[in-house]
């Protein structure tokens, strides 16, 4: 997926070290037909670990939009593909 990055930095929660950037990544959620994308989710990546988080209230959002997906999202058709091992 795409990541967009920006270029403050901010302490990490995992190593404390100042070399944490906001990114905005997507990720698909759930299994089957209850799949969801979320696109635009701000996430911390540190540089210093590759640790990458977000942070409490970006989960709580994450966690609604999960629990009644169609309340907040708009039906798209998107290709989806396999990678051969």
């Amino acid at each position: 997926m795409k990541k967009k990055e920006s270029v403050s930095t901010h302490q990490c929660a995992v190593c404390g070290e100042p070399a944490a950037r906001m990114i905005l990544i997507s990720k698909v959620f759930g299994r089957g037909l209850s799949r969801v994308l979320i696109e635009d989710i701000p996430s911390y990546h540190c540089r210093n670990c590759d640790s990458q988080y977000v942070d409490g209230a970006t989960m709580d959002a994450i966690d609604r939009i999960r629990k009644n997906p169609s309340a907040n999202t708009v039906a798209q058709t998107i290709a989806a593909a396999k990678l051969a091992a």
